[in-house]
């Protein structure tokens, strides 16, 4: 995979960061150049290898990927379901080449948030691009982790403040008196509450929204 922009924060959230995945080191240029002209920050993988690689160092919000990858046995299908699964608020997008309508078909099966044609109309794209990415979407996100936060029970409390501290899990069944499973229950609580998908990012966004003390 190529070299990845050295000032992102691994793990947080950066509402410029998005994720271009394609094989055409063209295309892949076109789009970086065309992103960081707007002021977005990409992050480029050759393929879904890649691309999964990508997934587990940084926290994206938007994924701008091909369909096809001759040299890898995954495709842009496989791919969309294995983005969602590390990341499910993070919004995909499909650009390639395939003009049949099986293609077409396929992608509004996966529920793909957006779908663009090879040659891609620049202003297109970007205005596409800045309805996921964009201030005003990155409050709406603070706001319901705001809200999330403000929902969680004493018990979820004392986990984050547990991970906080760096405890494991079974550290914080120990200490709460309960088994392992119950604490993973609070944990998969917590990230559905807060919108988060690890446990640094949990006590992150705890952090900043005052949630737990550092």
């Amino acid at each position: 995979m190529e070299r990845m922009n050295s000032n992102i924060c691994n793990g947080y959230i950066d509402d410029k960061r998005i994720l271009i995945v394609d094989d055409d080191i063209v295309t892949r240029n076109y789009l970086a150049l065309l992103l960081q002209k707007d002021g977005f920050i990409p992050v480029h993988a050759t393929g879904p290898i890649s691309a999964i690689r990508a997934l587990r160092q940084h926290v994206f919000s938007l994924a701008v990927i091909d369909l096809t990858y001759p040299e890898e046995d995954d495709d842009g299908y496989s791919l969309v379901c294995r983005i969602r699964e590390a990341q499910p608020d993070c919004p995909v997008m499909i650009i390639t080449s395939d003009q049949s309508a099986q293609t077409a078909v396929a992608a509004i099966r996966l529920r793909v948030d957006d779908y663009f044609l090879k040659p891609v109309n620049s202003d297109e794209l970007l205005a596409a691009v800045r309805q996921y990415v964009s201030p005003e979407a990155e409050e709406g996100k603070r706001a319901s982790y705001a809200m999330g936060a403000g929902s969680l029970t004493r018990r979820e409390r004392m986990v984050l403040q547990m991970f906080q501290h760096g405890h494991s899990y079974k550290e914080t069944a120990r200490m709460m008196g309960c088994c392992i499973g119950t604490v993973q229950t609070y944990t998969k609580r917590i990230y559905k509450k807060m919108g988060v998908h690890s446990r640094s990012e949990a006590t992150h966004e705890a952090i900043r929204l005052q949630v737990i003390r550092p």
